[in-house]
């Protein structure tokens, strides 16, 4: 699908859809490694998509997540992250972004507990 060309009633209902979506923070793991402040995953609803290994970032009063990405290594320059997966409607992403960031704001990792995966 084109989102470009999608019709306005659907593209409006596509912004609707992220506009009333639900987002839920899972294995919550604190790292405290520069600005890189946890791992966690991450469910989206009503779609039920979960999401594994984001990453939730703290630099000054700058917050930002992001989703699971690979390394890309070049000699001689700074290491450049690709994402796994990414939304094609702007709109969209940037509703997840808020949303997702809301939800960071009150989680906590579980205490005394050992968190196993693909962290």
């Amino acid at each position: 699908m084109d989102w470009e060309t999608t019709g306005s009633d659907e593209y409006e209902q596509i912004l609707q859809k992220a506009r009333n979506m639900k987002v839920e923070i899972g294995q919550y793991r604190e790292v405290n490694k520069n600005s890189l402040k946890a791992f966690f995953s991450l469910v989206i609803y009503p779609e039920g998509l979960k999401i594994l290994d984001c990453r939730y970032f703290v630099s000054g009063d700058n917050r930002w997540w992001s989703m699971p990405s690979k390394e890309i290594k070049v000699e001689g320059k700074k290491s450049e992250y690709i994402p796994y997966l990414t939304y094609l409607n702007k709109e969209y992403y940037d509703q997840l972004k808020k949303h997702v960031l809301e939800a960071l704001s009150h989680a906590k990792p579980k205490s005394n507990q050992v968190q196993e995966g693909l962290f």
